[in-house]
């Protein structure tokens, strides 16, 4: 017999634990899409390394959203999707969050923007490559 019942095409390929993926990708892309301006309309009237490094940081977690919310949009439909934008995706979250780590230590040792230099070692970035 036929059924009324109408699924929510979001909902319907994913398991329960993934039910609001899409949500959650499309929320996260338009925040990060909305701060990308911000940071580079900062860098081009005030330029500074941190400012840089947070620019990196946001198009490259913005990449990885965007990755897997067309892996995500593409799986709802076919229950297939493309797996490699997920690979992808997953990859570039993590070299965000190294990124983000990065940053997190020079404000710890003392870069802020008001301060034109930091003194590292290479053992400082070596440590932020293999993070």
């Amino acid at each position: 017999p036929y059924s009324n019942v109408i699924h929510n095409r979001f909902e319907h390929q994913f398991s329960y634990e993934l039910h609001d993926i899409f949500e959650i990708y499309f929320c996260s892309f338009l925040l990060y899409l909305i701060i990308l301006p911000f940071i580079v309309y900062r860098i081009y009237y005030n330029f500074h390394n941190l400012l840089l490094q947070l620019c990196i940081y946001v198009s490259t977690e913005l990449l990885s959203r965007f990755f897997c919310l067309v892996h995500t949009v593409i799986f709802a439909y076919d229950g297939h999707g493309l797996y490699i934008f997920q690979l992808f995706g997953d990859f570039l979250e993590a070299l965000s969050s190294s990124i983000l780590i990065l940053i997190l230590i020079s404000l710890a040792k003392g870069w802020t923007i008001r301060s034109k230099k930091l003194i590292v070692t290479k053992n400082f970035y070596a440590f932020g490559f293999f993070l």
